[in-house]
């Protein structure tokens, strides 16, 4: 999502009144919501709602004119949050080609064990360290304040 232009400066946004206020009212409302051009990943739409471990996301318009840029800003938002939600989308960005997100096929590799351990033994040898697989070595000091 970040081939799109940044958000620029807000306080030259002429719909920023409305979105604070759309915003404060979420939050005092005990909702969790997200002022997307504070972000910089967010690019799309202005707020993000958080509920009940899904998003959904709100555009904030200062007038109701419908113009060819508030309609190309939509269908390209309508493009992002479908692949989002369903991995597959089609000409993002107008680069004419199908995207399509896949899982990674191998499970996840991790040493949490042998850290946990290394952590331990440095507490009584100070400092430790261990070759965890080629390329990757763990160092851990463990130092005491005098």
């Amino acid at each position: 999502m970040t081939f799109k232009q940044t958000a620029g400066f807000m306080s030259e946004k002429s719909g920023l009144k409305k979105e604070l206020h759309l915003f404060r009212y979420l939050f005092k409302n005990g909702r969790i919501a997200i002022l997307n051009d504070l972000t910089s990943a967010l690019r799309y739409a202005d707020i993000t709602l958080i509920s009940g471990g899904r998003s959904t996301v709100c555009r904030v318009k200062s007038s109701e004119n419908n113009n060819s840029r508030t309609i190309r800003q939509k269908e390209n938002a309508d493009k992002v949050f479908k692949y989002l939600a369903t991995d597959i989308t089609e000409n993002l960005y107008g680069f004419g080609q199908k995207i399509e997100r896949w899982a990674l096929g191998s499970p996840e590799i991790n040493y949490i064990t042998i850290v946990n351990e290394l952590i331990e033994t440095s507490k009584s040898e100070g400092f430790v360290y261990r070759l965890v697989e080629p390329g990757v070595l763990y160092f851990i000091s463990h130092n005491t304040p005098p």
